[in-house]
């Protein structure tokens, strides 16, 4: 049994594999939502079966979670919504973790620029102490390891958020600079 034989059942939705994490991602207009959650039921129904088969359990209420996305106005107008399989109701959220980043439903990434800044501050505050010790060489270096790669990931997707989000980033990089 190979988990890769996993997409062969999945008729309806995208499949997005990495290790142990698997997502689906479904795609139509507003005014098919119906359909598309109806979709998804299947192709959710179907993963129960392939697991069954296959010998392996999936724990629907811990790990599976459903996110609309849209623009503000069709977020909005969709409301919140659940699809059932089986006896488990599995409710709509509004932010969702892939890969280490912070999806939310109108694509702000506000929550994933404020956990960047969150991580950033602590490796700051953690290195305040010894900060009059360090060569200005070896601050650079220490910044270069530890903080330039928590902004960089996925820089490409978050980059594009409004200026208001981007400006703790930018505080924490001139901080870096003042010091």
């Amino acid at each position: 049994m190979m988990i890769n034989d996993l997409p062969l059942c999945i008729k309806h939705s995208l499949v997005i594999m990495f290790a142990d994490d698997t997502h689906l991602l479904i795609a139509g207009l507003p005014n098919s939502l119906n359909t598309l959650i109806a979709k998804l039921t299947i192709d959710l129904e179907n993963i129960t079966e392939w697991m069954e088969n296959n010998l392996m359990s999936l724990n629907l209420e811990k790990k599976t979670k459903i996110m609309l996305v849209g623009t503000p106005n069709q977020v909005k107008s969709m409301g919140t919504f659940s699809l059932k399989i089986g006896n488990v109701v599995i409710q709509s959220i509004d932010s969702i973790k892939c890969l280490g980043l912070n999806y939310d439903p109108i694509m702000t990434w506000k929550n994933h620029i404020s956990n960047i800044s969150k991580k950033c501050n602590y490796l700051l505050w953690t290195f305040h102490p010894i900060q009059r010790l360090l060569t200005p060489k070896n601050r650079k270096l220490l910044i270069t390891s530890y903080i330039f790669p928590i902004i960089r990931y996925m820089v490409i997707f978050w980059s594009q958020c409004k200026k208001t989000h981007l400006y703790s980033v930018e505080k924490i990089l001139r901080q870096f600079a003042s010091n």
